[in-house]
């Protein structure tokens, strides 16, 4: 009795770690779509005020930051 009294912790504990850790993916999933959302608006209205070098620079650096965010 007294050895799954010492595992019912531990067990919480892997449950709470786990749930931290999808908490995270989560977080980083709504950034990752809030930030492409604002990025394509950007380039949607820079678009409009850019000659088409600048702008694909622009969308050159869009694409790279949401790269590394996907990474994380």
């Amino acid at each position: 009795k007294k050895e799954k009294e010492k595992l019912l912790p531990l067990e919480k504990k892997k449950q709470k770690l786990f749930m931290q850790q999808k908490q995270k993916e989560l977080v980083f999933m709504v950034m990752d779509t809030r930030v492409k959302k604002m990025m394509n608006l950007y380039i949607m209205i820079t678009r409009v005020h850019m000659k088409s070098k600048e702008n694909n620079i622009m969308i050159a650096a869009v694409k790279k930051v949401t790269q590394n965010l996907n990474q994380m």
